[in-house]
């Protein structure tokens, strides 16, 4: 696959209020987190029709050097709503973030892959692995249609390679 991704730099991301569910996941879990867990939230949003309509997000973080990190599913909550019983509200950080939008059909791995390593490694950004990685489900008429990613960067410190080398002890 070779997709051009058109990267915006975003400055100063507002915080936002999301309510969801947390699973802890690892690289091999990746696939029932889209097949099981997208399809177990998106049956609970659906019920509730002030929800429904908004946009979904998939947060990562805390990743870890073993590979395991918290994955939100969320929707956003904004003030005065009643948050459903199940879920947890949380606050998704602002920060400075660099943005794409993905079309269906490519495989969001490969753009954060993409993301990670192509894009990061030759610009003025370096990935802040203390803030959360999220993409943002729009709705529409497909709901998977349009995926806006957001990676949390700071001022180059250390690129992707480097800091796979340190966390893999290379």
């Amino acid at each position: 696959m070779n997709y051009n991704l058109r990267v915006d730099v975003i400055e100063a991301l507002p915080q936002k209020t999301l309510a969801g569910y947390c699973a802890i996941v690892s690289p091999e879990g990746v696939k029932d987190l889209y097949d099981k867990l997208w399809r177990a939230f998106l049956a609970r949003v659906d019920k509730n029709e002030a929800l429904a309509e908004r946009p979904f997000y998939g947060v990562c973080y805390n990743l870890q050097a073993n590979g395991l990190f918290e994955y939100w599913l969320a929707v956003e909550i904004a003030p005065g709503d009643l948050i459903p019983r199940d879920m947890i509200p949380f606050h998704l950080t602002g920060g400075t973030y660099g943005s794409t939008v993905e079309a269906h059909g490519i495989s969001l791995a490969y753009v954060y892959h993409s993301l990670m390593e192509k894009w990061t490694a030759p610009s003025d950004y370096a990935l802040d692995w203390k803030m959360p990685f999220f993409e943002v489900h729009v709705p529409g008429r497909f709901r998977w249609q349009v995926v806006k990613i957001c990676l949390p960067l700071q001022f180059s410190v250390m690129n992707y390679k480097e800091y796979l080398s340190v966390c893999l002890g290379a």
